[in-house]
């Protein structure tokens, strides 16, 4: 079986563990879940499509938001202060589309959720409705399509086309064209071909759809397969009519069945008018899998994919369900459907905290054939997994378990640094900025002035080439105007010892600087050796500093020793973190 693991199957809707450690609760205090935001925007910038402008309205009494954006692949949750209500995020790729929501957080179990707002590409999805027929003979084709309902950012500018051989890869036919038609001449009618199509527009394509020019085989036709009722020794396959007959009309369909065990089909005929037949006398106690194709006079066509017949009183409980939790992750696998195809044909899967305690639940219903759902990221403790099969009509608890998920973590993040990577606010690519360091977002002072500048990926000036930031997409170059100390206030825990990271770099050759640490308004401590380094490469520097008795607001600052020109000149600075070591 096909082992699922896709952003449509993973559990991405919910996760509060970023969230948990940014505040803390008094135990007596009752918190109210607040609700979720209103008026979710989210926008492409004019400037640079690829980052998304994401907006709200603003929720009384929240400790933070979270930003959820879904690439497809992979979550990135953005935390956002209580008083801002907007956030940049920034995107790569002209394929990616993003599904985008927003919590209001007012404790780790508590945050009210929107729903996802979808973000197409960049480039146009796949056409409509792409058909392919070919002339009696078999000499020459035409393909049909219609223009794809999500066109991208901007008009569609043409579609690229290819045939091939199907036998060996032989291109045939290639061009770009506006047109929705395609005509081709010059096949062998002994032979297949597949036609390619991929709608452009100015950012490229991304999604080629592909229709088979069959040949004088008639393609194998769609059908499925039930046990009527009471009758556990008999089989009904009903079908519709092929798509492709050859070169001349369905004069027949053949069904062909056999137990697993057995090594040939055993194959039964029926006319072409024919849209359904029972065949009786099946050992009701074993799975059997059935197969079709379709006859064009003496020729009979392709065969079809086996459908498989689950044995007659088949006990869904006695399927091979496995489900494990680990790592974050809770992984549901199955070894064969669960529960017969006819009678619950949907697996649903729900997760929810054991013991009824609130915190991350979520819920996927998937097709009975699925190999494996895997539930990720889930905050780690103990979750009650139930399957449950659907049917049109019923439904039935298939399985129902507990399973831990990884070990409850230590709250490390009750003191950090803020916009520690210096990515707020977002300036525009190959760039560099002078902000005031009132700006939102900015969370950074400096001692000589009220200024804190910025770089951004592609920008240089006698830096040895263009500097690109470690972490993110954007720097800081250590003073902006005037030699000073760039530094950030933040909480903290006496007696807890703290360590600092951080990546520096040289601009216009070596440059020079310290880490200092202390209680604002005092003579601040340097913290490790002066950090040297050239322009060529970043660097990263670690060390520790303990909270002294009574010191609950810590200043963490950085000050230029040297540079290779003017002292204001130089010392980038990337990825700061300024966190109890444990979390290290």
């Amino acid at each position: 079986m096909a082992h699922l693991k896709t952003a449509a199957l993973s559990a991405i809707a919910g996760s509060a563990v970023i969230a948990a450690a940014l505040f803390t609760v008094p135990a007596q205090a009752a918190v109210a879940a607040p609700p979720a935001p209103k008026g979710l925007t989210v926008t492409r910038d004019g400037a640079n499509p690829h980052d998304l402008n994401i907006a709200w309205k603003p929720v009384p009494g929240v400790a933070n938001y979270m930003v959820r954006v879904n690439d497809g692949a992979k979550d990135t949750n953005l935390i956002v202060p209580a008083d801002a209500t907007s956030a940049v995020f920034h995107g790569e790729g002209n394929c990616t589309t993003y599904r985008v929501s927003v919590s209001a957080v007012a404790d780790k179990d508590l945050m009210g959720t929107t729903g996802k707002t979808f973000v197409p590409s960049l480039a146009p999805g796949s056409v409509v409705d792409a058909k392919a027929s070919r002339s009696g003979n078999g000499t020459s084709a035409s393909v049909t399509w219609e223009a794809p309902r999500r066109p991208g950012t901007g008009p569609i500018t043409g579609y690229d086309l290819r045939v091939r051989q199907v036998s060996n890869g032989k291109v045939v036919h290639e061009s770009t064209q506006k047109g929705t038609t395609l005509g081709v001449d010059g096949l062998d009618p002994d032979r297949m071909y597949a036609a390619s199509i991929t709608a452009t527009n100015e950012f490229g394509g991304c999604v080629t759809s592909k229709v088979v020019l069959g040949n004088e085989k008639a393609a194998a036709p769609d059908f499925t397969v039930v046990r009527p009722p009471a009758q556990p020794a008999s089989a009904t396959i009903t079908w519709k009519p092929t798509k492709w007959s050859g070169y001349g009309a369905t004069t027949g369909y053949r069904i062909g069945y056999k137990r697993l065990t057995d090594k040939g089909y055993t194959w039964r005929e029926f006319d072409p008018d024919r849209r359904s037949a029972t065949i009786d006398q099946l050992d009701p106690t074993v799975n059997w899998d059935f197969v079709m194709r379709t006859v064009n006079g003496k020729s009979s066509g392709l065969i079809s994919k086996p459908y498989r017949l689950y044995r007659s009183g088949y006990d869904p409980v006695n399927a091979n369900v496995t489900i494990t939790g680990k790592d974050q992750t809770i992984t549901v696998d199955f070894s064969e459907a669960v529960g017969s195809s006819l009678n619950y044909p949907i697996a649903r899967i729900d997760i929810a905290k054991a013991n009824g305690t609130k915190g991350f639940t979520d819920r996927h219903s998937v097709t009975n054939k699925a190999g494996r759902v895997t539930f990720d990221p889930v905050p780690c403790g103990t979750y009650e997994v139930v399957v449950t099969g659907i049917g049109e009509n019923s439904s039935k608890q298939l399985v129902r378990t507990s399973t831990p998920v990884c070990e409850q973590p230590a709250i490390c993040f009750t003191s950090t640094l803020q916009n520690g990577s210096f990515e707020s606010p977002a300036i525009p690519n190959s760039t560099y900025k002078i902000l005031p360091s009132s700006t939102t977002g900015l969370a950074w002072q400096n001692t000589a002035e009220n200024f804190v500048e910025l770089w951004s990926n592609g920008f240089s000036s006698s830096s040895n080439g263009k500097v690109t930031a470690p972490d993110g997409r954007q720097l800081a170059e250590l003073n902006a105007n005037k030699a000073g100390t760039l530094y950030q206030d933040l909480p903290t825990t006496p007696g807890t010892t703290m360590r600092w990271h951080l990546k520096h770099r040289g601009r216009a050759g070596t440059d020079t600087m310290r880490v200092l640490v202390g209680a604002p308004g005092a003579k601040l401590t340097q913290s490790g050796a002066d950090l040297t380094t050239g322009n060529t490469a970043w660097v990263q520097y670690t060390d520790s500093y303990k909270i002294p008795a009574g010191q609950t607001t810590t200043r963490f600052a950085f000050q230029a020793v040297k540079t290779a020109s003017s002292i204001s000149v130089g010392n980038f600075l990337d990825d700061i973190v300024f966190t109890p070591e444990q979390c290290q």
